[in-house]
């Protein structure tokens, strides 16, 4: 078969699109990116610019409280220009400020929206800490000062975290450095159990509420810390994970969440003046992909300090329906697909729908920019990924896809059986046969749809034996069941020209479609 074999390290691939998935988010969707989300002029005034490219028209305005689109701009910025198509740069510009000014533009293009901060910032303004409740309860557009400890780092470059201080969590969008530059996170040493103190304006996006760009006033060390993991992936046959913590409060208490526990226990906790040692046991997986986060707590003066790690446990690629993969929870482990792409969304980032005979399922992202439109991919071909089984805004999707394998449709002519069975034997070409499933009336054929997919297909011109049919390039050659198949049913399937002992067959017949 003319297959196309994706050879590159599926393992690597996906560990770089986990690392920077949450990078990508803020300055690039389907229809629309931009150079960066963060405009900054200094408050004597002066201008900045950012390069927008669009995938159709597009338009900059702000929003009313109910989140509805004006076509006003805030009076002390100017922006040039509102309206566009296509790529352009776009100046921001104000005039010399005392007071501090800030504003959220929607840069939107077909039906969708990218959010551009715009800030000028007169000083550092001084707040009253607010607690993570006071936070969440308060209105969009306020400042806030909250002090808490960072429960998890979401990118290490835009500095993305979590901060809980036993009354809430609060959610940090980009963390600004030293010297109020972005991408930088890593310059302020913070890590996860630190304890500290940020400042910056409140917006909800999505539904979630965040702490955008924010100023931190002060980073207060955790005193337990996590230094290392005997391994951060383990296989699938399980084993011994091993924790190693730096301890300088009174006692250390370890936790696993409970739905871990039926995997993942606590073996050993050992300790000696200020390291530690705790030793899990990781029972054999023999489902998909599993992970957690493990918690580590001590004490001092009264004060809870906490710091987790992330682990994770390999499982098995399922391969699985399109149905199947529909039933799944959200979650890490890793499925496999094979159906024909039956509509493009968007061709440089490779968002598209994929159907089998049991249903369809959105593609969020094959691979990385550009792989779509690389491997030559359009819709009608057949192709296998591996993905995720993700969600957003209750709609289902495959998330973190890499391509396996695929098949241009357009090398597999369409041909009458007649003129199938009058073709040369062939391993490598292949051919479209339409027509329907009828029992042999040839010698020696058998008729078996339950298992291995072994029929006759008829169409106007003759007909021809099926020994096989897959349900997946990848050899699934038991599980024709589940194509629901029986006598009389028109199908499309794909196959090469064979035959054994003078009999003319379809062989490594493909199922395609049904009418």
């Amino acid at each position: 078969m003319k297959l196309k074999h994706i050879l590159a390290a599926f393992a690597v691939s996906l560990t770089a699109l986990t690392s920077c998935d949450d990078d990508q988010n803020l300055t690039q969707l389907g229809s629309v990116e931009v150079t960066k989300s963060l405009v900054a002029i200094p408050a004597d005034g002066g201008a900045d610019t950012i390069h927008i490219t669009g995938n159709g028209d597009w338009t900059i305005r702000t929003k009313d409280a109910k989140g509805v689109e004006k076509d006003s701009i805030p009076a002390w910025l100017e922006v040039t220009p509102t309206t566009g198509s296509g790529e352009a740069d776009v100046i921001f510009k104000a005039e010399k400020t005392t007071k501090s000014l800030s504003t959220t533009l929607y840069l939107s293009c077909n039906g969708e929206s990218q959010r551009i901060q715009v800030i000028q910032q007169a000083g550092r303004v001084e707040l009253p800490i607010s607690t993570c409740a006071q936070f969440l309860a308060g209105p969009d557009g306020d400042s806030y000062r909250i002090k808490g400890t960072v429960t998890k780092i979401t990118s290490t470059t835009y500095g993305n975290m979590y901060i809980n201080d036993g009354t809430g969590e609060a959610y940090v969008y980009g963390t600004l450095d030293a010297n109020g530059g972005e991408k930088n996170f890593a310059s302020l040493g913070i890590e996860v159990g630190d304890e500290v103190t940020v400042q910056g304006p409140k917006e909800t996006y999505k539904g979630t509420m965040e702490l955008k760009n924010v100023t931190v006033i002060a980073i207060n060390k955790s005193l337990v810390k996590v230094d290392s993991l005997s391994t951060t992936k383990m296989g699938k046959e399980g084993g011994e994970l091993t924790a190693y913590l730096t301890v300088k409060g009174e006692g250390l208490a370890v936790d696993v969440p409970e739905d871990a526990q039926g995997w993942i226990s606590t073996k050993a906790v050992q300790t000696s003046g200020t390291t530690a040692k705790v030793i899990f046991k990781v029972a054999a997986n023999e489902g998909g992909e599993r992970a957690t986060t493990l918690s580590f707590t001590t004490e001092k003066d009264g004060k809870t300090y906490t710091s987790t790690t992330e682990f994770t446990e390999e499982g098995s690629i399922i391969p699985l329906t399109i149905a199947e993969f529909n039933a799944q929870p959200v979650g890490t482990a890793l499925y496999r697909l094979t159906g024909v792409i039956s509509e493009v969304k968007n061709d440089q980032y490779g968002n598209f729908n994929i159907k089998d005979y049991s249903d369809e399922v959105y593609v969020y992202g094959l691979g990385s920019k550009g792989d779509f439109t690389k491997h030559g991919l359009k819709a009608g071909d057949i192709v296998t990924i591996v993905g995720q089984r993700s969600e957003y805004n209750g709609s289902i999707q495959v998330g973190k896809a890499q391509l396996e394998t695929s098949y241009n449709i357009a090398d597999a002519p369409a041909t009458t059986v007649a003129d199938f069975r009058n073709a040369a034997e062939s391993k490598t070409q292949l051919y479209r046969l339409s027509g329907t499933i009828v029992k042999s009336s040839e010698t020696g054929a058998k008729f078996d749809l339950n298992t291995y997919g072994n029929f006759g297909l008829k169409d106007e011109t003759g007909e021809v034996y099926v020994y096989g049919l897959l349900t997946g390039w990848n050899g699934d050659k038991k599980q024709c069941a589940k194509l629901g198949l029986k006598e009389g049913d028109k199908v499309t399937i794909i196959g090469c020209r064979s035959s054994y002992n003078g009999q003319i067959q379809v062989g490594d017949a493909f199922f395609y479609t049904k009418d």
